[in-house]
């Protein structure tokens, strides 16, 4: 792997800023999500959200430490694991996966959830546990709030696309998750880690998001008994490989959403703004502590 280093300073938008839609952001999209760019930003102020996180991160704990037969439940072999729990589905370095526990939803409150009509309701699989009901309104609400920031956001990503691609349709990316009836939220519970990792991407192994755009939590990290710690190894956290091939350390403040760049609109603009590899490195100063980590993804 490539040495690591600081990142450079990530792009951060107030909210105020991508709320109103007349505000001239291109020149600070380009620099965070075009070519040169890290490919992902942060977005500050956000109403409610640190409440919101708070209410919900705590709860990936848990979830994961329900009773195997409460998880076997939830589980969905039939869709691929792709809705409720999964943990040891997917393969890493080609071994299963156990390093993390994953929790996939709706992300969208039903009320603001769009309804094309295709949809058969009464068949659509609830996913969240009976015995955890206080999971399915804390993750629907931050899904909800990461979305209606993402869609302010995009707002802005279209207007820096359009004026570098003339027929590109200046609300492309912001109809596109407007009209989405199918966004999926992931839960993410990082195991504590009993010895050193083998691997420096040992908590989840270098890719890009499939998606056009991903919001981000910042990670809360929590001790055995399930309180939150401010013991966290300066190596543990989130990278980025810039586009000089280096490896970049990213810290999400406790007040920030992240947004990163999927493959999907890297292809639709036509290079013009470039996804995302990144990874979740566990240090090795983690071994042996009992701290978990709990995040939530959002794939638009």
């Amino acid at each position: 792997m490539e040495q690591l280093t600081q990142a450079p300073k990530v792009i951060t938008f107030k909210y105020e800023e991508i709320l109103n839609k007349n505000s001239e952001l291109s020149e600070r999209i380009e620099q965070a999500f075009g070519p040169n760019g890290l490919g992902l930003c942060l977005v500050e102020g956000v109403p409610e959200f640190v409440e919101k996180r708070q209410a919900l991160l705590p709860l990936a704990s848990k979830l994961a430490d329900l009773p195997k037969e409460q998880l076997d439940k939830i589980e969905f072999p039939d869709q691929h694991y792709s809705l409720g729990w999964s943990h040891g589905k997917e393969s890493f370095k080609g071994k299963k996966d156990f390093a993390k526990g994953s929790f996939y939803a709706v992300a969208q409150e039903d009320e603001h959830r769009p309804n094309h009509g295709d949809r058969d309701q009464e068949k659509e699989i609830d996913p969240f546990p009976k015995s955890l009901p206080e999971l399915k309104p804390a993750f629907k609400s931050l899904g909800q709030l990461i979305i209606n920031t993402g869609i302010k956001l995009t707002h802005h990503i279209d207007k820096y696309v359009a004026k570098k691609c003339p027929n590109y349709d200046e609300h492309k990316l912001e109809d596109i998750i407007t009209e989405a009836d199918n966004i999926i939220g992931r839960l993410l519970h990082y195991f504590p880690q009993d010895k050193k990792s083998e691997h420096k991407d040992g908590w989840c192994g270098i890719h890009n998001d499939l998606g056009s755009l991903t919001g981000l939590c910042p990670a809360m990290y929590l001790d055995k008994d399930g309180k939150e710690t401010t013991f966290i190894d300066e190596e543990t956290g989130l990278y980025c490989i810039g586009r000089d091939g280096k490896h970049y350390k990213v810290k999400i403040p406790k007040n920030c959403l992240a947004f990163q760049i999927g493959e999907t609109f890297q292809i639709h603009t036509g290079g013009h703004v470039v996804a995302t590899p990144h990874y979740v490195k566990v240090g090795d100063k983690m071994a042996g502590t009992g701290i978990c980590r709990n995040t939530l993804a959002v794939f638009m």
